[in-house]
């Protein structure tokens, strides 16, 4: 361990394993364990963060606010993708093929390479500057990452489009963020239909497309006119590029902006979810996305420092999609490490097997859903030994212990963890992870070292500082968004009034050892006759039937008690009625939490690119 842990430490840990092992074994409290577990995270953190060490924290002034920050961490995106120098010759980038699309690898030499060349071409032949909004509409590809990698690194504004929507969708948010190119492939073009393209184009919009490759014969399409092919650009740039851009192109990303990026500049433009109604573009600057991969990356040393470097280049699996920040930090975090990363274009367990082994996957991370498809698949317990896992992450819904435990069954060895942010926070918030999270798999964790938490009451704004009392929580960080585009009434709304405070609209409590347990969220209530329901309770009480599949509570308007409180459920067989639903939530809750109706569904509930349900779309649904 390099003599980083202190005897004291060394024996902690080994009487926290003694310990670790009675609880599996003997089922005894774990509160000692949880105790122990916390002194060693909490002495490690200090000593990585002191002054002189990797991960360094002072204190930073960002518009007239003091925040925490790390000193160590790059000053902007393209000088966090010059760390991938020293990892040039590394595997970076893999795509494993779809119809169309074949497989596609990368070192971080020849990414870097075709970032710049891109970043030339933009120039060149689209009159593209600094500051500039680039939307970036792909599915997880390397075309994806490469262009994010070269719009801000030349300075430019990325404006990441979810893959998931339709042309209507796409229309909107290509208008509302104002984008003076668009990287797109052929699927999502044919989404957006020539007309609604056209129309763009008319306004001076400039397309770049991912074309499709017929494998057989090479075949290409050609393209209409306003329409530039992404390989044909880079092809010709290649051609046109001196030594300095194929010799050293790390070096050319940091030099390829026309004046200085500041750190408080804009670099990414991300939509919101749009859970509860109209999506919202969130600017993050260099700043906040450093900053929050220097967090992450603050993670991973301290799992080196309590187990030792990796006998492995890490692999990471990429499942979030590169619209959403936990992709996102996947695609930043391997710089700092050099990471290998792989993109696969489907979510189907069988088929990821094969790629899992071949690619020696390390790392994987993806919301419970994913985590139980695995772990519940035959072929992939048959495999179990063949996985090379020694870290798995999940987020983005509530966790079922069992689940964390049966993956502890499987892979004794890898560390799991889990985590709490928002789009809004650039994903950071709060964290836990190893025997930590074993024991307190409800949790989502402590404050990252640059991270303030506090819960206020939503309604007079007051500090709730009694332990496990339930209130809103907000955070203060150096990570936080610039605000929401064009939007400065809603973004002047999202804080305490007076602070830099984020309102998260998260309810939350806090244990007496400071850890953070997610409840329920402030719209995530149903108003029936002026009695509050949370949705949440209701659910969890549904999801007490081994005969529900999925169930989410919402409301609906009534015309006597305002709203009345309905229940969407996806059983696992059809003999299950409404009645039998209703009468379970009755033996277990207050009457009136009993929903007035529950559609029984045989398709299952709509989620967003992020996997959380959409209760907007169920209301439209069953208002008709």
């Amino acid at each position: 361990m390099g003599g980083l842990l202190s005897k004291t430490t060394v024996a902690a840990l080994a009487v926290g394993g003694i310990i670790y092992f009675l609880l599996n074994r003997k089922r005894i409290t774990g509160a000692i364990f949880v105790l122990i577990a916390n002194k060693v995270a909490e002495r490690t953190v200090k000593k990585l963060t002191s002054p002189g060490a990797i991960c360094e924290v002072e204190r930073i002034t960002v518009k007239g606010e003091k925040y925490s920050a790390y000193k160590n961490a790059p000053k902007n995106l393209a000088k966090l993708f010059f760390d991938g120098k020293r990892h040039s010759k590394n595997d970076f980038l893999v795509f494993t093929g779809k119809p169309g699309y074949p497989e596609k690898r990368f070192t971080y030499h020849q990414a870097a390479t075709d970032a710049a060349l891109l970043g030339q071409a933009m120039v060149a032949k689209m009159g593209f500057r600094q500051g500039d909004n680039v939307a970036i509409l792909l599915p997880n590809m390397n075309e994806n990452a490469i262009s994010l990698i070269s719009v801000t690194s030349c300075g430019g504004v990325a404006v990441m489009l979810n893959g998931w929507w339709e042309g209507e969708e796409i229309d909107v948010y290509l208008s509302d963020s104002q984008s003076k190119i668009l990287i797109i492939d052929e699927a999502r073009l044919n989404r957006l239909g020539n007309q609604r393209l056209g129309k763009h184009i008319a306004k001076g919009l400039k397309v770049i497309l991912i074309q499709k490759i017929d494998e057989a014969s090479n075949y290409v399409k050609p393209l209409p006119l306003n329409i530039y092919s992404y390989e044909a650009l880079i092809k010709e740039a290649r051609s046109e590029a001196d030594a300095k851009v194929l010799g050293d192109p790390f070096q050319f990303l940091v030099d390829s902006s026309e004046k200085p990026i500041k750190q408080t500049d804009n670099a990414m433009i991300l939509y919101t979810s749009g859970t509860t109604g109209t999506s919202k573009g969130v600017m993050l600057s260099h700043l906040a996305l450093t900053q929050s991969v220097e967090s992450y990356n603050l993670f991973l040393q301290v799992i080196k420092a309590l187990k030792g470097p990796p006998n492995l280049q890490r692999c990471d699996l990429i499942t979030g999609p590169l619209f959403h920040t936990s992709g996102l930090l996947g695609l930043f975090l391997a710089f700092r490490g050099g990471h290998k990363l792989v993109f696969f274009p489907r979510w189907r367990v069988d088929e990821l097997i094969d790629i899992m082994i071949k690619e020696k996957v390390t790392y994987f991370a993806g919301v419970p859903t994913m985590i139980g498809d695995m772990i519940s698949n035959e072929n992939f317990i048959k495999n179990k030994e063949k996985f090379s896992f020694n870290n798995l992450g999940t987020g983005g819904a509530k966790i079922d212990p069992s689940s964390i435990n049966n993956v502890n069954m499987l892979f004794p060895a890898a560390s799991q963890g889990t985590g709490w942010g928002m789009t809004e926070t650039a994903a950071l918030g709060t964290v836990i992870g190893g025997p930590q999270f074993l024991a307190l798999p409800q949790t989502c964790g402590k404050p990252h070292v640059i991270s303030e938490v506090k819960i206020i009451n939503p309604d007079t704004l007051e500090e709730i500082k009694t332990q496990d009392t339930r209130g809103e929580l907000c955070l203060r960080t150096p990570t936080i968004m610039n605000g929401y585009w064009n939007r400065p009434e809603e973004t002047k709304e999202s804080f305490i009034p007076g602070t830099k405070w984020f309102r998260t609209g998260d309810i939350g409590t806090r244990d007496k050892n400071g850890f953070y347990y997610i409840v329920d969220r402030i719209k995530d209530i149903v108003i029936r006759g002026g009695e509050n329901i949370s949705c949440s309770e209701v659910e969890a009480v549904g999801m007490q039937l081994q005969s529900v599949v999925e169930c989410a509570a919402f409301g609906l308007p009534d015309s006597r008690l305002g709203e009345r409180l309905c229940m969407a459920v996806l059983p696992a067989n059809y003999s299950v009625t409404e009645q039998h639903i209703k009468d379970h939530v009755a033996k277990n809750l207050a009457k009136f939490k009993v929903p007035s109706t529950v559609f029984i569904r045989k398709t299952p509930l709509p989620r967003n690119a992020v996997g959380k349900i959409v209760k907007a779309k169920l209301k439209e649904e069953y208002s008709e």
